[in-house]
């Protein structure tokens, strides 16, 4: 069985079921991190995670960091920066912190993001730690230790 935000609980269809070492098909369903990704096309999340018709809210509550995943993003030749469309909520005094990681929500850091407190989206664009190449799982997982603290994301894309 399988499901996601699109696709009710269902069986999984058999083109998509292939022996051990097979290797399967061709990936179809490798995303060009280089083009605006949709928040609400995450693979895996944990926690107070909230789509809307705009966008992807990461809550953050006193439960612990909320997670969400991308699957098969491909960063090409090398990627050495994000950019984003995001905001916090306007009455915080301090920004919310959001890790980037690769892989797994415990894999390599390659960003924290510092959205600032604002009524509206506005966008941001921050170098890498280290630049990304090649095909990987993305994590963007909420730290801010302070309870009720979220950040919405309208899309990101890498440069």
């Amino acid at each position: 069985m399988w499901e996601s935000f699109s696709i009710d609980r269902q069986r999984i269809p058999t083109e998509n079921i292939y022996p051990v070492g097979d290797g399967g098909p061709a990936l179809t369903n490798v995303r060009d991190a280089h083009r605006r990704i949709d928040p609400a096309t995450l693979f895996v999340n944990r926690g107070q995670i909230q789509l809307t018709e705009t966008g992807l809210e990461l809550g953050r509550t006193e439960a612990g960091p909320v997670t969400v995943g991308y699957e098969r993003l491909d960063f090409g030749n090398g990627v050495k920066r994000i950019s984003t469309k995001c905001h916090t909520w306007a009455g915080l005094t301090q920004p919310t912190l959001v890790e980037l990681r690769l892989d797994s929500p415990d894999g390599p850091l390659v960003a924290t993001l510092n959205i600032p407190p604002s009524d509206q989206p506005r966008e941001i664009v921050q170098d890498l730690k280290s630049p990304i190449s090649g095909l990987h799982d993305l994590y963007l997982i909420n730290i801010r230790d302070t309870n009720n603290q979220w950040a919405f994301f309208e899309w990101f894309n890498f440069e």
